[in-house]
């Protein structure tokens, strides 16, 4: 623990000479030789420090850092774990609170610098391993990517597609704006066609359906609909995770079909979880009620539950406490684990950072729980996790190869 609070005490002085140079105030002789000896550690410190000088990304990303991750909380457990006193508003002189300022502006930045992650290991039969920070390297914003696959088979790839109009289905223009595709015009009486929008590897995307209701695909997912919804029931088919936020109508019920499993709803936010490579279908709701069923079984699911149906059994259990937080981080652009095995975890590395994983090790007993932020790229959160003791890894093109 003690060579831990060195390594973070280390990156809070960086991080503090980094926001006095930011604020234009005079540095020491040492502390400009500190600085240089950082910068020189490496090609990738270079990069951050460059990303630190843009003052409105900045703090934009110290606003997502607060709300994802609740920056303020973490920046005091970084002072405890330095044993530092944090002191309150009307405890300090003016002198004493324009300091901390400082302090937590510079342990902001430690955050941008440390990945925004804190990991919980905790091995069977062992209780949880101290939080580490890890360094995480350079953050690489992943574009919208998808195919939209017309009623004839078209495919149009969406990511090299200009704004505007990208396709007519009999009277309904399909249109791509602003990385989202929507659906304009047509009436019920059109003849019904079925597009698929497909997500690959390391790719997501908004799609605006013919009744408003919005849907968020995951990477290597797909979701196949009618350009025109008609009838009593708004019917749409689901592979691998999509979040629907469903637009109400009294009169047309919202079915999701994923498998052999189907969620109706009225109007409502929820998550559904259906990869063919997991063994658990999950669906997680937000907002709202919904009813899931599977053959003739049947269950509600309300506001803060989720639904779990065993890929290869008929039961539908409902977890009336799970982690609503974990099951829709990838929304917000994060990775949440909570109890994960190392086949899990690298399940979910697998399918955003398109690569396939080979196992040399025998023991899977570990667990693990924390967050990564999904902008960044494979070799930072390789790195991130070899600096939490899960495993060693050795890649070969796509694929990652799983070390003991």
């Amino acid at each position: 623990m003690e060579a831990d609070q060195d390594k973070v005490q280390y990156y809070v002085l960086i991080g503090h000479l980094i926001f006095k140079e930011i604020e234009g105030l005079p540095l020491t002789e040492r502390e400009r030789e500190d600085l240089r000896a950082w910068r020189n550690g490496g090609e990738e410190r270079k990069l951050i420090d460059e990303g630190l000088r843009d003052r409105r990304a900045l703090m934009q990303e110290l606003t997502v850092l607060n709300d994802r991750y609740k920056a303020a909380a973490s920046i005091e457990q970084v002072f405890r774990i330095l044993g530092l006193e944090v002191e309150r508003p009307g405890e300090v002189s003016a002198i004493g609170r324009a300091w901390m300022r400082g302090m937590s502006a510079a342990a902001a930045v430690i955050f941008l610098m440390l990945g925004s992650w804190w990991l919980v290991t905790n091995k069977e039969g062992a209780g949880p391993a101290p939080l580490r920070p890890a360094e995480a390297g350079v953050a690489v914003q992943k574009p919208d990517k998808a195919v939209l696959i017309l009623s004839d088979g078209t495919q149009i790839p969406l990511d090299s597609a200009r704004d505007g109009q990208v396709a007519q289905q009999g009277g309904v223009k399909v249109v791509k704006m602003n990385g989202q595709v929507s659906y304009r015009g047509g009436d019920r009486g059109e003849p019904v066609a079925y597009n698929t929008m497909a997500t690959p590897r390391g790719g997501q995307y908004l799609v605006v359906l013919p009744d408003s209701t919005r849907v968020w695909l995951n990477a290597v997912s797909s979701l196949r609909y009618p350009t025109v919804f008609s009838g009593r029931e708004r019917k749409v088919e689901l592979n691998g995770e999509a979040y629907f936020d469903v637009a109400p109508n009294k009169s047309s019920v919202f079915v999701v079909a994923a498998g052999d499993v189907e969620v109706r709803v009225l109007g409502t936010q929820f998550d559904i979880m259906a990869y063919g490579d997991e063994a658990i279908r999950r669906t997680t709701l937000v907002e709202g009620k919904v009813m899931v069923a599977r053959g003739a079984e049947r269950q509600v699911v309300t506001v803060g539950q989720q639904a779990m149906v065993g890929r290869d059994s008929g039961f539908i259990m409902v977890d009336a406490n799970p982690d609503i937080d974990k099951a829709v981080a990838w929304r917000s652009g994060s990775f949440k684990f909570s109890e994960a095995d190392i086949r899990s975890l690298m399940r979910e590395l697998s399918r955003w950072y398109d690569i396939d994983v080979v196992y040399e090790i025998t023991d899977f007993s570990g667990r693990y729980g924390g967050r990564i932020d999904r902008s960044l790229p494979l070799p930072a959160v390789l790195k991130l996790l070899e600096g939490n003791g899960i495993h060693h890894y050795r890649t070969e093109g796509n694929k990652v190869i799983v070390l003991p």
